[in-house]
């Protein structure tokens, strides 16, 4: 069920303060040079799965300011966010000029049916206003045999518990392994490859816990040293 409109406008609100905040970090070499390495190791999983080209047309949704489609190497290369005109506000000077952006819903993608070869969401269903609505968008304009990668941070045991009562005004919606994993299985996808907890992925979560108030920090070190930190990684195809 989709959340209300005020409420994910209050969560664009956060989000973009957020990035703003982050600017210095994100515009750090050693951040940029991270991004390229995850978006390296996208594009070669991708490469087992379907046959790139120059001509192929690739959309990232969601990608805010850190899209991995700006590393790609081949393509024809697509972005949308709702906060695209933001992020080419803070971040102009690093973001792939190759790139064609968009400020655009999920819900409501500006693109016709079976548009794109490969379409990628990484981190983005948290954030929407209808989950439902993103997926029944990304099945439309995905071409058929089309390949669709769905990421997400996930939470389980007493994080999920502790972030279901403590909710954080950018994120409408929690997961745990389980819950996503059912989402994508409930739609007109065949699930291809799965990885779970990859080390590389995994990184960002210690990282929190160099920054905050001291009882952020332990809080957070509770909750990786319980294993309730997860981020799962879906290759789907489109049925």
């Amino acid at each position: 069920m989709p959340v209300s409109k005020e409420r994910w406008q209050a969560a664009q609100a956060a989000e973009a303060a957020w990035w703003q905040k982050q600017q210095d970090l994100i515009l750090s070499p050693s951040y940029r040079e991270e991004i390229k390495q995850r978006a390296n190791r996208l594009e070669n999983w991708f490469q087992k799965h379907h046959q790139f080209t120059s001509e192929s047309a690739i959309l990232e949704i969601g990608g805010a300011a850190t899209p991995m489609i700006d590393h790609f190497s081949i393509g024809q290369k697509h972005a949308i966010d709702p906060l695209a005109h933001k992020y080419k506000e803070y971040f102009s000077n690093v973001l792939n000029s190759e790139v064609a952006y968009q400020t655009a819903r999920g819900e409501e993608l500006p693109f016709d049916d079976a548009s794109f070869d490969i379409i990628i969401s990484r981190n983005v269903l948290d954030h929407v206003e209808s989950v439902d609505a993103n997926l029944a968008e990304a099945t439309r304009v995905l071409k058929p045999n089309g390949i669709l990668y769905v990421a997400m941070n996930t939470f389980s045991g007493p994080l999920y518990a502790f972030k279901s009562v403590v909710r954080e005004t950018e994120h409408p919606y929690i997961f745990t392994p389980d819950s996503f994993r059912r989402l994508l299985e409930n739609k007109s996808f065949a699930i291809i490859e799965v990885v779970n907890d990859a080390p590389e992925n995994m990184a960002h979560f210690d990282d929190d816990i160099s920054s905050g108030s001291l009882m952020k920090k332990i809080i957070h070190k509770l909750f990786l040293g319980l294993n309730s930190y997860h981020f799962d990684e879906f290759i789907l195809r489109k049925i």
